[in-house]
């Protein structure tokens, strides 16, 4: 089939899903089958004038939306905010709860980074999220390292020319969690932006692979 610039239907110059932010967009294929007993790990990316997340004002939107997504079968235990994306580690009881708990996330970040850029819309979620579930007591300790310590990965230079040495990312849940090697979480309270796991993958079974050292630099995903 040839390329029909101007024509109607078949292939042709510029069809098709657009890519966001330079990167491949996330598949349209079917989501994976759907476990409650296993948390997700889940991605978020945002266009490119809606970046630099870790500002602080625009941060106070992200913190002040995961505090109030509070939906039945639907939790955020854990997240980290980069520059251009946020990575979140949830728990649902089922496929619809995940499902209705995402598009609360979705549309409450579209919604606060448009009121803080003073415009009545316009797009802010580049794609749709990626979602990994987690099987394993390992894959899920990898994952707390990854998303908790993220910062580390990006921008470890400048953060240890100004920090002193088992700082934990602000911009990021880190404070409450309580798998820190020699270091006590902030309790979780009603205000607080996310809320304790309950899954036994989450809670219990990844702790067989040892504590989480706080200077941890995760690797690849």
């Amino acid at each position: 089939m040839t390329f029909r610039p101007g024509g109607h239907g078949g292939l042709r110059a510029g069809a098709g899903r657009k890519r966001a932010n330079g990167r491949g967009c996330v598949a349209h294929r079917p989501r994976q089958r759907f476990s409650s007993a296993r948390p997700l790990h889940v991605t978020i990316r945002v266009v490119g004038l809606v970046s630099s997340l870790r500002k602080r004002e625009r941060y106070q939107v992200l913190h002040d939306v995961f505090c109030k997504t509070v939906r039945p079968g639907f939790r955020i235990c854990h997240y980290s905010v980069q520059d251009d994306h946020i990575h979140l580690i949830v728990e649902a009881s089922n496929r619809a709860a995940m499902s209705s708990g995402m598009r609360s996330v979705n549309s409450r970040i579209g919604k606060g980074m448009n009121i803080h850029l003073g415009r009545r819309r316009g797009r802010v979620i580049a794609d749709r999220y990626h979602e990994e579930h987690l099987g394993s007591p390992r894959q899920v300790r990898n994952t707390l390292a990854y998303v908790l310590n993220n910062v580390r990965k990006h921008v470890l230079v400048e953060m240890a020319q100004e920090c002193e040495h088992d700082w934990l990312d602000p911009c990021s849940s880190a404070q409450y969690f309580d798998g820190w090697k020699g270091k006590d979480p902030v309790p979780i309270g009603r205000d607080a932006p996310v809320a304790a796991p309950r899954t036994w993958l989450l809670k219990k079974l990844w702790r067989r692979h040892r504590l989480i050292d706080i200077n941890t630099i995760p690797g690849p995903r």
